[in-house]
């Protein structure tokens, strides 16, 4: 029984295995993304939306209103926003028109990563790339976010594309498209800049690498710096006309990272983490000899910043695909290969920099990454099969590469569906029936718990109305000090989201009183309110 099994299993993955080699192949996996996306945003439609969603949510109301100065003031890179806003016209739930967005963008960003796997290697490795990539858990579970990440890879993907065609295939137009959707993916996330000048060097370098084709490249370069050119020239007739656009889509932020870029304070953290490694090392029971724990971390700060940023681009493409990513990466490389890849490292540079200076890195910071590191990820999983087909034991080689890279992702994103959490919205709707509430200052941790309350929590140039609301970011890790700062606000309400898991270390407040708790499989939510609330309602 257990052969005939291992038979079916075989057949199955042999059947598969040529199915790759189909010319449809793009279209199944078109196919098998859109079914996947849907059933993960069906199963997950009911969870919170994320922290961020909420101000691009409320930015996209005020253009939907008509505010675009008031929208802008909110947010400075206004694309998303836009979108938002005009997909409400169809769809009447803000938070799904954000996360429809994020579903689509996902779904088909496989289209520009299988063709730009087929032109790095060929049709089958592209098939394996586009299943992997759809397989891959931290994606699939951005499906239901309202984030600008999706949006801005899958105009990067095909910038990408276009841009390795436009060297390979000497054709102008693919100049054009490539410049074309970058910039569009500088709307999205600011740092898709710095695709900009590096193909511009990359241009020049090809040049003096392959003099026969100078003549072309150096058409494809007046192409491609027509675009900033066009741009810098209608910001500066914008400021001619009055306009403040100083700011708009994050321009500043550029301008002010340079000068971080130039004048090195962007070490300005990483020196201060250095000095109080420093004092922590003196603490140490032999503090006068050499390589304590603490100056051990201080010598190597670079190192984890470095293993940590590792680390989080293992997360988003997946542990177990890190076999076939390092077996892929034994490749003959051509220019194209060397231009996507390189273009993932100076992406990965970027976050490590910003990482040392935030002291802080988001697994979405790195997607863009991980995203042009699919297609080797594809190259060896194909290499794996090939190695299989060779091999004495086929099915049982078979068998356990389909549960490692095929079913293992599937499974866990499926048990997420399990993990889901929406005791935020819970809380948020219940204080709307609460009297005393309405107009009412909270103090919170969780700005999604005031969001489904109905509160308008981005309304004052994109900041939180100091006036109605705090938002106490530290009581995520430490309540000392909540009563006191509700109390200084005058907060009539305090709301606090925590683990289940630390649901022992929620404070006992002696002004406040605790009226509601909702716990849910990870988080819970406790209402406090203040004296002159709770005696004269009843909850």
């Amino acid at each position: 029984m257990q052969s005939a099994l291992w038979t079916h299993i075989y057949k199955a993955l042999d059947g598969i295995f040529k199915l790759s080699e189909d010319r449809k192949g793009l279209y199944i996996v078109i196919i098998f993304s859109f079914v996947l996306k849907t059933i993960i945003l069906i199963a997950l439609f009911d969870k919170p939306v994320n922290s961020d969603g909420i101000l691009y949510i409320s930015a996209a109301k005020q253009f939907a209103a008509g505010n675009f100065k008031e929208a802008i003031e909110i947010y400075r890179m206004p694309l998303y926003p836009i979108l938002i806003a005009c997909l409400h016209f169809i769809v009447p739930d803000w938070v799904l028109a954000g996360r429809l967005i994020s579903y689509f963008c996902l779904m088909l960003a496989v289209i520009p990563l299988y063709l730009l796997t087929r032109d790095l290697f060929d049709q089958k490795i592209a098939f394996w790339t586009g299943i992997l990539f759809v397989l891959s858990p931290v994606p699939n579970s951005w499906t239901v976010y309202a984030m600008r990440g999706p949006a801005f890879v899958f105009c990067f993907g095909w910038a990408a594309y276009y841009a390795q065609k436009a060297i390979c295939d000497k054709n102008i137009k693919y100049f054009v498209y490539a410049g074309l959707f970058s910039w569009i993916s500088v709307f999205f996330r600011i740092e898709g800049i710095i695709f900009i000048p590096y193909f511009m060097i990359f241009l020049i370098g090809l040049s003096f690498v392959i003099p026969s084709e100078r003549v072309y490249l150096f058409k494809g370069f007046l192409i491609w710096i027509a675009y900033p050119v066009f741009f810098s020239a209608a910001l500066f007739l914008s400021q001619g006309l009055g306009l403040e656009i100083s700011s708009f889509n994050r321009i500043n932020s550029v301008r002010q990272e340079l000068t971080k870029l130039l004048n090195f304070t962007f070490f300005n953290n990483y020196q201060q983490i250095k000095l109080k490694l420093e004092e922590l090392s003196k603490l140490s029971p032999f503090s006068g000899y050499n390589q304590n724990f603490a100056e051990i971390t201080r010598n190597y700060i670079p190192l984890i910043y470095f293993v940590g940023l590792i680390e989080k681009l293992i997360n988003v493409i997946f542990l177990f695909n890190v076999i076939p990513l390092l077996m892929g990466l034994k490749h003959r490389f051509k220019r194209n290969h060397f231009l996507i890849l390189s273009i993932s490292i100076v992406f990965m540079i970027l976050v490590y920099f910003r990482m040392i200076e935030r002291d802080y890195l988001s697994s979405r910071f790195l997607f863009v990454s991980a995203f042009l590191l699919f297609p080797w990820v594809g190259n060896g999983f194909d290499r794996m099969i090939r190695f299989i087909a060779q091999s004495s034991s086929p099915r049982v080689y078979s068998a356990i590469l389909i549960v490692l890279l095929i079913l293992i992702p599937f499974g866990k994103t499926v048990l997420s569906f399990g993990k889901n959490d929406n005791v935020t919205e819970k809380a948020g709707i219940w204080l709307t029936t609460q009297p005393g509430y309405d107009g009412a200052k909270v103090v919170t941790n969780d700005l999604r718990i005031l969001f489904y309350s109905k509160r308008d929590v981005f309304t004052e140039h994109g900041r939180n109305r100091s006036d109605t609301h705090l938002i106490y970011h530290s009581l995520r890790s430490d309540y000392s000090e909540i009563e006191k700062a509700a109390k200084d606000f005058h907060g009539k309400f305090v709301l606090l989201k925590k683990s289940v898991k630390d649901m022992d270390s929620f404070p006992e407040f002696e002004y406040y009183r605790k009226i509601k708790v909702f716990t849910g499989k990870k988080d819970m939510v406790e209402i406090y309110c203040s004296p002159d609330i709770y005696k004269t309602t009843e909850f």
